[in-house]
């Protein structure tokens, strides 16, 4: 008798911790299913809204770069007066590239927001509404 009032028996540790880090889990999943596409969406649009102005900043950029230091080779090896002011010329030219490329990168990125503005504002207010 004592061996079947165990088998009948049930025990039930309740806690408090262990229950709000299952519906913590549970809640990942659950919101993961119903928006997790419609945010991914969300995060490809806003990336590809600034990824554009950003390289197209790094190649202006490394163009600077490369324009200054060839007009400071030019300068340093200058062997003639013509070509002491030429480097001086792709010295400047290459500072002002590389001071136009954050410039550029923000006339890019405003523009493509601008282009991409009504989908992810449509696309944010959807997933909004579903929260």
């Amino acid at each position: 008798m004592e061996k079947e009032q165990q088998e009948n028996t049930f025990f039930y540790t309740y806690s408090a911790k262990q229950q709000t880090e299952i519906q913590a889990i549970r809640q990942k999943y659950l919101s993961a299913a119903s928006s997790d596409e419609g945010v991914e969406r969300l995060r490809k649009l806003d990336k590809g809204a600034r990824l554009p102005g950003v390289l197209a900043a790094i190649f202006l950029g490394l163009f600077g770069v490369l324009l200054f230091a060839v007009g400071l080779h030019s300068v340093v090896g200058a062997s003639s007066n013509g070509q002491f002011v030429l480097g001086v010329f792709l010295g400047v030219l290459g500072l002002a590239c590389m001071s136009g490329a954050p410039l550029l990168e923000k006339f890019i990125t405003k523009r493509q927001r601008k282009k991409l503005a009504p989908e992810i504002l449509k696309l944010s207010d959807e997933l909004l509404k579903c929260r």
